[in-house]
């Protein structure tokens, strides 16, 4: 199956294959890889490694990252597939021979088939025992087990049937975050959000680390099916702290939720929900390059906001979890800013103006062309004299049109007011059979009693 991160996973044999998509990526000259890789682990580490020998592929940190991936395969899990991937790889763009440590592979079969023997032997005496903590329990390590090995299918399986055994709210929550991390480890985000949000319902009281982390993992789940907008609310709501988690940093909150809110947030609300709030502000300091955009943004200094987003954009690019979105959200960045720009204006020289965006004239022109026609932008563009021209409405004609509607729905009121009483005084009202009769019959009476009425002076 594809993964969402663009790696093919084989999720039964732990086999990971990694295909590139998207263009590579020119690393920086003071890119250290050690140190941008230091606050990850486990298949997280792993999978951001591959990700990036994938999009730096003839370069010697391609060769890094996967010896980097290789090395973290056998220090922090059992799965054979992948190291065995990993090292043929390594072999296949450095022409050399394999030099995969075979008495480890070997070593790490034989002590994962006992522990597999072991674990199956203690679910069997747990559903003969028919006690719901045992059985849940050997469950749980079998999933464990399974997702050491890479053998994600099986690992998501058992933790699911957890459920079936849980006495308390806390083993749902466990349940939950343990299927956030198979999902994760194998590449399939889509279903990550949905995961997340039954975990809050059990997390009620938590820490505001757990929170924090919650948060983010919605937000990763969210980004990956593209709401930008939900993901950034999730990002926000990260407290200033988050419990370790081995697949996202802070930093990368800071980094992920500055560009959704920079795409997706009214001014007012970038102020309000990203530099004034003190809690996302602790994060954002984590990430001082994003602070300075969102700042540059809000103060109308384009192009030092585009130049400071340009240059974070070529690490988000080696990010799994955002690569794919990165040129999406910065078009919206770049388009609220000419909106903004342009808003305060009856004429703007785009000459100028491409100059504040440090832009060419003619990508400045096209991009204003798109914006006036998704209607974002009410302006005329002046392409001999590179002027665009603000489109005000008259507002003598508006008010004009405005009283003419008004006039016609009263009159056509007062028609259908006066229409209705005519009716009603002529008795011309359609009524059903049984209303009819009643009517007849309280006609009938009436009549009798004027007669009785009658009768009775008559006498008198």
């Amino acid at each position: 199956t594809q993964s969402t991160w663009g790696l093919h996973s084989s999720m039964d044999s732990g086999s990971v294959s990694v295909a590139v998509r998207g263009p590579a990526v020119a690393l920086p000259a003071d890119f250290d890889l050690a140190s941008y890789i230091s606050p990850y682990s486990g298949y997280g580490k792993i999978r951001r490694l591959q990700f990036i020998a994938a999009r730096t592929v003839g370069t010697a940190t391609s060769l890094d990252a996967l010896r980097a991936a290789a090395s973290e395969v056998q220090r922090s899990t059992w799965n054979v597939g992948l190291y065995r991937e990993i090292m043929g790889q390594i072999a296949l763009q450095s022409g050399a021979e394999n030099a995969s440590d075979f008495a480890w592979i070997e070593a790490t079969e034989r002590r994962s088939a006992l522990e597999l023997s072991r674990l199956q032997h203690a679910h069997t005496a747990a559903r003969s025992s028919l006690v719901k903590e045992a059985m849940r329990t050997a469950h749980n390590d079998l999933g464990m087990h399974f997702y050491n090995i890479g053998n994600f299918t099986e690992a998501r399986r058992n933790f699911l049937k957890t459920s079936q055994h849980r006495t308390s709210d806390s083993h749902a929550f466990e349940r939950d975050m343990n299927v956030v991390r198979v999902d994760i480890a194998s590449g399939s985000l889509s279903g990550v959000a949905a995961t997340v949000a039954a975990a809050k319902k059990y997390a009620e009281g938590a820490s505001p680390a757990t929170a924090g982390k919650l948060h983010a993992l919605a937000g990763v789940g969210l980004l990956a099916s593209k709401s930008f907008k939900s993901a950034a609310a999730n990002f926000l709501e990260v407290d200033g702290e988050m419990a370790p988690c081995e697949e996202i940093a802070p930093a990368d909150v800071a980094l992920y939720g500055g560009l959704c809110a920079l795409a997706t947030l009214e001014r007012g609300e970038l102020k309000r929900k990203v530099l004034s709030n003190i809690a996302f502000r602790t994060l954002l300091d984590q990430a001082p390059a994003m602070r300075d955009a969102v700042t540059h943004f809000l103060s109308s200094h384009y192009a030092e906001c585009f130049e400071t987003l340009d240059r974070l954009c070529v690490l988000l690019r080696l990010d799994p979890f955002i690569a794919d979105s990165v040129e999406v959200l910065l078009t919206d960045v770049r388009k609220r800013g000419f909106v903004q720009f342009f808003s305060p204006f009856v004429s703007v020289d785009m000459r100028r103006m491409a100059e504040a965006f440090h832009t060419s004239v003619d990508t400045l022109e096209a991009n204003l062309a798109a914006l006036i026609a998704e209607g974002q932008i009410h302006a005329r563009i002046d392409s001999h004299l590179k002027i665009i021209h603000a489109r005000h409405d008259d507002a003598r004609a508006l008010t004009f049109e405005k009283a003419m509607q008004t006039g016609d729905a009263y009159e056509q009121n007062a028609r259908g007011m006066l229409l209705r009483v005519n009716l009603l005084r002529a008795d011309f009202v359609l009524r059903s059979p049984q209303a009819q009769t009643q009517t007849q019959s309280h006609a009938r009476k009436g009549k009798a009693a004027m007669e009785i009425s009658s009768s009775l002076a008559g006498h008198i």
